[in-house]
C-alpha cells in the first residue's frame, strides 16, 4: 500500500473510533437515566453489558481460565501420542524373485 493510501486509512479509522466513542457515550447517558425505571429483566442484562465493556476498555480480562498441568501428565499425554504414530510391524513378506534363464 502506498503512504498516501495508508494515511487515509488510519485517518479512516480515527474517525470512526472517534464516532463510535460519541455514540457510545450518548447510548451510555440515555441508559444511565433510565436505569431507575428499567424493569429488572432490562436492568440485569445491561449492568452485565457494562461491567463487561468497562473490563475491557480498563484493559482486564473478563474471563480467566485456569488449566493444571503437570509435567508427568504432559509426557504421558506426549507417549501416548508418540505409540500412536509407531508404524505397525510389517507383516514376514516373502518376495520371490522369478529365476533368471541365460539367454
Amino acid at each position: 500500500m502506498e503512504r498516501a493510501e495508508t494515511e487515509t486509512l488510519a485517518a479512516r479509522k480515527q474517525t470512526l473510533m472517534d464516532q463510535s466513542f460519541r455514540v457510545a457515550k450518548r447510548a451510555l447517558n440515555r441508559i444511565e437515566d433510565g436505569i431507575d425505571t428499567a424493569p429488572v429483566a432490562v436492568a440485569v442484562p445491561v449492568y452485565g453489558v457494562c461491567v463487561e465493556k468497562a473490563l475491557l476498555l480498563a484493559g482486564a480480562p473478563t474471563q480467566i481460565v485456569e488449566v493444571q498441568l503437570s509435567a508427568d501428565s504432559i509426557l504421558d499425554r506426549i507417549e501416548q501420542l508418540g505409540q500412536q504414530l509407531k508404524p505397525a510391524k510389517p507383516a514376514n513378506v516373502i518376495s520371490e524373485q522369478p529365476a533368471l534363464t541365460g539367454a
